[in-house]
């Protein structure tokens, strides 16, 4: 998730716009988690931008930014905020976590929170690894195949093996 820069009052709240591409499920999973965060902080009210389709969120991301419309905070991917954060339209979040003594990015996966970072500024803090994608295979398959069973553990070896 990144953090963006506008803000606007309503009924002496603060609005925060929220976009996101995610479907019901996950919808569900953030709702309870913005209603949680809305009792926690009363004088916030958080409305959402659903951009369902991924194939076109970053673009209609691009637009909004151009167009003085950006939300104040989106869901980002390690191959699309460097664009947005090259324009000036992402907040660095450094400034935010480093003060926070409650607050620890060594908590986060290195690997990942380097992957949404840039010049050494966090731009998105990351919500889960999916960038890492999960890999399904049939087991009977493999059974008389030259090759075993994988395991947890891919190695680069494994890549040769479906196509034979």
């Amino acid at each position: 998730m990144t953090g963006c820069s506008s803000q606007e009052s309503s009924h002496g709240k603060t609005v925060l716009y929220f976009s996101m591409w995610d479907g019901d499920e996950s919808m569900r999973v953030i709702r309870k988690l913005v209603a949680q965060f809305e009792v926690e902080n009363p004088d916030v009210e958080v409305r959402f931008v659903n951009i369902a389709d991924y194939n076109s969120y970053h673009q209609k991301m691009m637009v909004m930014y151009a167009g003085n419309a950006a939300v104040d905070v989106a869901m980002e991917d390690p191959g699309h905020f460097q664009a947005l954060a090259n324009r000036g339209a992402l907040l660095p979040l450094n400034q935010f976590y480093e003060n926070d003594k409650t607050f620890n990015i060594g908590d986060y996966y290195k690997p990942i929170v380097d992957a949404h970072s840039l010049d050494g500024k966090l731009y998105v803090l990351p919500r889960d690894i999916a960038p890492a994608g999960i890999l399904y295979y049939n087991k009977e398959m493999f059974k008389g195949s030259r090759h075993p069973i994988p395991g947890r553990q891919l190695d680069v070896g494994f890549q040769g093996t479906a196509g034979t």
